[in-house]
């Protein structure tokens, strides 16, 4: 049985720890938890697994992870994974602002919750119970 894989593209460590943590143990450890901290990861991790069933999806992301001056806002990373990808599974905006939040819904994500409730939106998207 393939488990179901979850991308999550947030660039502080301990959001990323906290959303992996919350979803193996909903599932028990039932899922693959692929982690990003900047946008080209995101997008490495993504073309290498074309399977993956849901995103998690931060608004303001650095390009690199050595260089975290450059931040840029992920509404064309998300435009990208839907129009040149084909992403249809859902992606879920997490930023801590909605005005953001909302950007990022415009841009193509589903559905938008806030960090600590991420996990449980992902679970409950994908009936992972």
């Amino acid at each position: 049985m393939d488990l179901p894989k979850v991308l999550i593209v947030e660039d502080w460590p301990d959001n990323q720890e906290m959303i992996k943590q919350k979803l193996e143990e909903a599932t028990c450890g039932n899922i693959v938890v692929l982690q990003a901290l900047d946008i080209i990861t995101a997008k490495i991790l993504f073309r290498d697994n074309p399977d993956i069933k849901a995103i998690i999806m931060d608004y303001l992301m650095p390009m690199r992870s050595d260089d975290p001056s450059r931040m840029d806002n992920t509404a064309d990373l998300i435009r990208e994974f839907r129009k040149r990808f084909g992403f249809t599974g859902p992606i879920i905006a997490t930023s801590g602002e909605e005005d953001n939040r909302k950007i990022q819904l415009k841009a193509g994500c589903d559905h938008e919750a806030e960090k600590r409730q991420a996990s449980k939106k992902v679970i409950e998207i994908l009936n992972l119970r």
